[in-house]
């Protein structure tokens, strides 16, 4: 899998007409472990599932964009946890095998 990572030329754009440099995952995380850009937020764009090449991006987001994608990726994590624990049964298996 490729993961692309699109990081705002200027920090304070707050995601407004924002120049952007692309990075590959290895410039990306040396990119992060720097201390200036510790508190600089990214989101996945699209779905891991639906990406027809393998490749996932990530882009800089703003505080407000990055709280409700990760809201989202919360409630569709909780969801899928859910299904794992508590698989729903057909109307033949609640016959066959009541509980």
């Amino acid at each position: 899998m490729k993961s692309i990572f699109l990081v705002w030329k200027d920090k304070n754009c707050n995601g407004e007409n924002p120049e952007w440099i692309y990075m590959k995952a290895n410039e990306f995380f040396e990119f992060k472990k720097q201390p200036e850009n510790a508190d600089r937020r990214f989101v996945q764009v699209g779905d891991k599932k639906s990406s027809l090449d393998d490749t996932v991006i990530f882009i800089e987001a703003n505080e407000e964009l990055y709280k409700k994608s990760n809201a989202e990726q919360s409630r569709k994590s909780r969801i899928s946890k859910t299904k794992k624990d508590y698989p729903l049964r057909t109307q033949w298996e609640r016959l066959i095998m009541p509980l």
